[in-house]
């Protein structure tokens, strides 16, 4: 578990520093700039100190869309368990939530996102990928408020 300082983003791809942070759920970065979730739930892990404010957490991602049979993502974002945010995605997702600082715990902090409408390409036939996509993530910051 790393250290997430205020404003400075976990990014994803093979240029990322996103797996410092990473629990579970989580592909082999793709491109130089995004890395596919892998399943249903991934999840990532950081440490951040007491907040003196409520601070903006900032998500920049893609969904897995395959018209016309899967035309919507959906995500659940949890910070330590607690509920901060639900979704239903079908373009790019830049999301901005204040996420209250009590919510916070000074030592450990574990977000996250839950994606039940992820799919295996495979499975459906629509090409070779056996992992379980839910969304792209090139960024994830927390922001101060």
């Amino acid at each position: 578990m790393d250290n997430l300082a205020l404003n400075s983003p976990i990014t994803f791809g093979e240029a990322g520093n996103y797996l410092k942070y990473t629990l579970r759920g989580w592909s082999e970065p793709d491109s130089a700039a995004r890395t596919w979730s892998n399943g249903h739930v991934a999840e990532l892990d950081f440490k951040n100190g007491l907040l003196k404010r409520d601070p903006i957490l900032r998500i920049e991602a893609t969904p897995f869309l395959a018209e016309p049979e899967l035309r919507v993502q959906e995500i659940f974002i949890y910070l330590n368990g607690l509920w901060v945010h639900f979704a239903k995605v079908n373009n790019d997702l830049e999301a901005d939530i204040r996420i209250s600082r009590n919510y916070f715990n000074a030592q450990r902090n574990v977000l996250t996102f839950v994606m039940p409408r992820a799919t295996c390409p495979y499975e459906e036939g629509w090409n070779e990928d056996r992992r379980i996509l839910g969304f792209a993530f090139q960024r994830v910051e927390l922001v101060d408020g």
